[in-house]
C-alpha cells in the first residue's frame, strides 16, 4: 500500500468515525466495491445496517463478497 492510500485509508477512518453511531442505518449511493460500507462496519463492529446502491452489477458483486452483513443493490 502506497504512502498516500494509507493516509486516505487514515482520514477515512477518522472521518467515518466522527459521523458515525451505533445502531445507525447508512445508504451508500455510488458504493462501487462496498469499501467505504465495509470501513464504516468495521469502525461500529457489526453494530449497523447499510444499504449500498450502484450502477455497476461487477462491482456490487465485489462488495457483496467484502461486506456480507450488507444490503448492496444494482439500480440508479
Amino acid at each position: 500500500m502506497s504512502n498516500l492510500q494509507s493516509r486516505r485509508n487514515e482520514f477515512s477512518q477518522r472521518l467515518l468515525g466522527l459521523a458515525l453511531e451505533p445502531n445507525m442505518t447508512i445508504l451508500d449511493i455510488g458504493c462501487g466495491t462496498g469499501e467505504l460500507s465495509f470501513l464504516a462496519n468495521s469502525i461500529l463492529n457489526n453494530q449497523c445496517n447499510i444499504i449500498g446502491i450502484d450502477i455497476n452489477k461487477k462491482a456490487i458483486g465485489t462488495a457483496t463478497q467484502y461486506c456480507q452483513h450488507t444490503i448492496f443493490v444494482y439500480g440508479y
